[in-house]
């Protein structure tokens, strides 16, 4: 039963010991000048400026778990993620929103 708890509470741990903030308004979003790390359960989804302090946090992660990097997201707890030209994200819920109204 408490297996969720002790997870939350092992990667929180881990996570402020890397160097990152736990946000106060929304307990599963961690941050750091030029990173955002949004935690569901066992998935992390990173928005990070560059490449070696992402680098860093993958090496660190694999000092502490077994992790599997997925590449680039595309979807994340139903919302559309693109990535055009100019390197900006795109957000949207389409298919979400086309569900509902059909």
């Amino acid at each position: 039963k408490q297996a969720g708890a002790v997870w939350n509470r092992t990667i929180r741990d881990a996570l402020i010991e890397f160097g990152l903030a736990q946000a106060d308004s929304d307990t599963c979003l961690y941050y750091k000048p030029g990173l955002i790390l949004g935690l569901y359960v066992d998935d992390i989804c990173i928005a990070i400026q560059d490449d070696k302090t992402y680098e860093d946090l993958v090496t660190y992660l694999r000092s502490k778990f077994t992790i599997t990097e997925m590449g680039d997201a595309n979807w994340l707890l139903g919302i559309h993620i693109r990535r055009n030209r100019k390197g900006q994200l795109l957000l949207d819920q389409r298919t979400y929103a086309t569900s509902i109204l059909s």
